[in-house]
């Protein structure tokens, strides 16, 4: 007992430490601001729905007018296919129109909105759409974390410039956390044609499935790696039933003889099989 509560404190403390191993596009940060008003009355218009996309009309983000016709924006270069960017808005009795625009810079933009005569958006009909295209983002820290600021260890990515900076800096220089992602390391270092030269285990009575990791949340390629630990099992008599799961084993569970050459521990592919009580293992080493 003393032993699994040991193993599953430096599983989770191990894996505070991971993330997916996902390829970094740099790019450039755009402002975009604009101004939306009345084609014929000159008139601004508040509250309008606006829509960012990029060339193959994908959505990006919404925002809405303010009080003053205003809407601001901050794109990233490498969302943008050949810098083109369209900007649908809608507002209720107005025309739900599609502007084109080159983007490779900040940009201040001028919309202008036609009255529609026809009143496809009624009141009704436009809160209904406005409603179902907002989006709310939060920031990933919203505290301020004492702790964290003293200490300065964490090392944050600009999701788009790919510049880095430490918790201190990015609170002293009062940045949006939502913009910077917390670099940590992958946990798998081997492309999966490594697998094929692991080791296949059986064992009964593992139960305790509860400090297992999906590789989903780790690997940004896990597919490969699960499609291989697949092949494998089903190769060694595994019936394909329950899910590919790691097991981190530490290092000092391990032979003497291993435990230099593994000195962080090593992660077995792991498979609970349903409606029996049998565990299958792929392993780096002979467990």
């Amino acid at each position: 007992m003393r032993y699994k509560i040991i193993i599953i404190a430096l599983i989770y403390s191990f894996v505070s430490y991971s993330q997916t191993n996902i390829p970094f596009k740099k790019g450039s940060v755009h402002k975009i601001k604009g101004l939306i008003r009345d084609n014929t009355t000159n008139d601004i218009l508040t509250g309008v729905v606006v829509e960012f996309m990029n060339e193959h009309k994908k959505w990006i983000y919404t925002r809405v007018s303010d009080f003053d016709g205003q809407f601001f924006f901050k794109i990233c270069s490498n969302k943008l296919i050949n810098n083109t960017l369209f900007i649908k808005t809608t507002q209720a009795f107005y025309k739900q129109e599609i502007f084109k625009y080159e983007i490779t810079s900040d940009t201040v933009l001028k919309i202008n909105m036609t009255i529609d005569k026809k009143k496809v958006f009624s009141k009704k009909e436009f809160e209904k759409y406005k409603n179902n295209k907002l989006y709310f983002e939060c920031s990933i820290n919203d505290d301020f974390n004492e702790i964290e600021y003293w200490t300065n260890k964490k090392v944050y990515q600009h999701y788009c410039t790919g510049e880095q900076k430490k918790y201190k800096n990015l609170i002293d220089d009062k940045e949006d956390f939502s913009e910077w992602n917390l670099i940590k390391k992958s946990i798998i270092s081997y492309p999966p044609e490594q697998l094929k030269s692991f080791k296949v285990s059986r064992h009964t009575f593992i139960d305790n499935i509860q400090v297992t990791l999906d590789p989903a949340e780790y690997i940004s390629n896990y597919k490969e790696y699960t499609k291989v630990v697949r092949e494998m099992l089903l190769k060694a008599g595994w019936n394909g039933t329950g899910k590919v799961r790691l097991l981190w084993i530490p290092a000092f569970v391990l032979k003497r003889k291993l435990q230099n050459e593994h000195t962080k521990g090593v992660f077995i592919w792991y498979v609970q099989q349903k409606l029996e009580d049998m565990s299958w293992m792929l392993s780096p080493v002979k467990i």
